[in-house]
Protein backbone atom coordinates (compact mmCIF):
# COMPACT_ATOMS: atom_id res chain seq x y z
CA UNK A 1 0.00 0.00 0.00
CA UNK A 2 1.19 3.71 -0.57
CA UNK A 3 1.05 5.27 2.83
CA UNK A 4 -1.17 4.72 5.77
CA UNK A 5 -4.31 5.84 6.37
CA UNK A 6 -5.88 6.99 9.42
CA UNK A 7 -9.84 6.76 8.95
CA UNK A 8 -12.70 5.53 11.46
CA UNK A 9 -12.86 2.05 10.98
CA UNK A 10 -16.12 0.23 10.36
CA UNK A 11 -18.59 -0.04 12.93
CA UNK A 12 -22.42 -0.21 13.41
CA UNK A 13 -23.29 3.50 12.10
CA UNK A 14 -20.76 4.38 9.65
CA UNK A 15 -21.03 1.79 7.11
CA UNK A 16 -22.02 4.72 3.95
CA UNK A 17 -18.50 6.55 4.76
CA UNK A 18 -16.52 3.67 5.71
CA UNK A 19 -17.14 2.43 2.16
CA UNK A 20 -16.61 5.45 -0.01
CA UNK A 21 -13.49 5.44 1.82
CA UNK A 22 -12.46 1.55 1.65
CA UNK A 23 -13.07 2.06 -1.94
CA UNK A 24 -10.93 4.63 -2.29
CA UNK A 25 -7.90 2.54 -0.80
CA UNK A 26 -8.57 -0.72 -2.84
CA UNK A 27 -9.07 1.66 -5.91
CA UNK A 28 -5.79 3.12 -5.50
CA UNK A 29 -4.04 -0.37 -4.59
CA UNK A 30 -5.69 -1.73 -7.81
CA UNK A 31 -7.46 -3.97 -5.87
CA UNK A 32 -11.35 -2.79 -6.24
CA UNK A 33 -11.60 -4.95 -9.44
CA UNK A 34 -11.61 -7.59 -7.18
CA UNK A 35 -14.25 -6.68 -5.06
CA UNK A 36 -16.42 -5.84 -7.94
CA UNK A 37 -15.84 -9.35 -9.41
CA UNK A 38 -14.02 -7.07 -12.77
CA UNK A 39 -11.33 -8.99 -12.11
CA UNK A 40 -11.01 -13.43 -11.71
CA UNK A 41 -9.56 -16.19 -12.50
CA UNK A 42 -10.05 -17.45 -15.58
CA UNK A 43 -12.07 -20.92 -15.54
CA UNK A 44 -9.57 -23.63 -15.78
CA UNK A 45 -6.33 -21.50 -15.29
CA UNK A 46 -3.42 -24.24 -15.22
CA UNK A 47 -0.53 -21.31 -15.19
CA UNK A 48 0.55 -22.12 -10.85
CA UNK A 49 2.46 -18.30 -10.94
CA UNK A 50 -0.60 -17.12 -12.28
CA UNK A 51 -3.22 -18.25 -9.54
CA UNK A 52 -0.57 -17.99 -6.89
CA UNK A 53 -0.37 -14.40 -8.02
CA UNK A 54 -3.94 -14.29 -7.70
CA UNK A 55 -4.48 -15.50 -4.79
CA UNK A 56 -1.89 -12.83 -3.16
CA UNK A 57 -3.62 -10.03 -4.56
CA UNK A 58 -7.40 -11.60 -3.16
CA UNK A 59 -5.68 -11.99 0.35
CA UNK A 60 -4.25 -8.64 0.31
CA UNK A 61 -7.32 -6.88 -0.46
CA UNK A 62 -9.38 -9.34 2.12
CA UNK A 63 -6.40 -8.31 4.91
CA UNK A 64 -6.75 -4.32 3.83
CA UNK A 65 -10.93 -4.53 4.57
CA UNK A 66 -10.13 -6.72 8.10
CA UNK A 67 -7.62 -4.29 9.33
CA UNK A 68 -10.26 -1.29 9.04
CA UNK A 69 -13.35 -2.91 11.40
CA UNK A 70 -14.49 -2.98 14.47
CA UNK A 71 -13.91 -5.79 16.49
CA UNK A 72 -17.68 -6.51 16.33
CA UNK A 73 -18.02 -6.10 12.25
CA UNK A 74 -15.29 -9.11 11.83
CA UNK A 75 -17.54 -11.90 11.50
CA UNK A 76 -19.24 -10.59 8.81
CA UNK A 77 -15.35 -10.34 7.11
CA UNK A 78 -15.75 -14.72 6.71
CA UNK A 79 -15.57 -16.59 3.78
CA UNK A 80 -14.37 -15.90 0.10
Amino acid sequence: MPETLSFPRLNHTNYAEWSMRMEAVLVRADLWALVTGDEKMAAGEKDAEKIKDFRKRQATCKAEMVLCVDDSQLSHMGGE
